[in-house]
């Protein structure tokens, strides 16, 4: 830890030993205001292939990583295509008319 972020290394035991690293940045927020109300359904979670968004067709969407870095944009038509996204919790921002819905989901194979 440097004080303000936290580490997480590993790996499989093979050549290179530590093969992934995480860092969790307190900054970042996956927060998700349990009391807003939504039409918005999100599913399956977690998501292999799709991830299926539905109440809010047209709206526009991004998609950011653990570490808040954005990794894709678009407008809600139904279904992601989430195959591309390598394992790991993401965060789905949905802008809707009148308000912002936040949604956590994990691409798992």
């Amino acid at each position: 830890s440097t004080g303000v972020e936290a580490f997480i290394v590993g790996g499989n035991g093979q050549a290179p030993v530590l093969s992934h690293t995480w860092r969790f940045d307190p900054d970042i927020s996956t927060a998700v205001n349990d009391a807003e109300v939504t039409d918005l359904r999100v599913y399956p979670n977690p998501a292999e292939t799709q991830l299926l968004v539905e109440g809010v067709d047209g709206a526009p969407y991004t998609i950011h990583d653990a570490r808040g870095a954005l990794v894709r944009t678009g407008t809600v038509n139904g279904a992601m295509n989430v195959q591309a996204l390598p394992e790991g919790l993401y965060v789905l921002h949905v802008e809707e008319v009148d308000r912002r819905t936040t949604v956590r989901f994990v691409v798992r194979r």
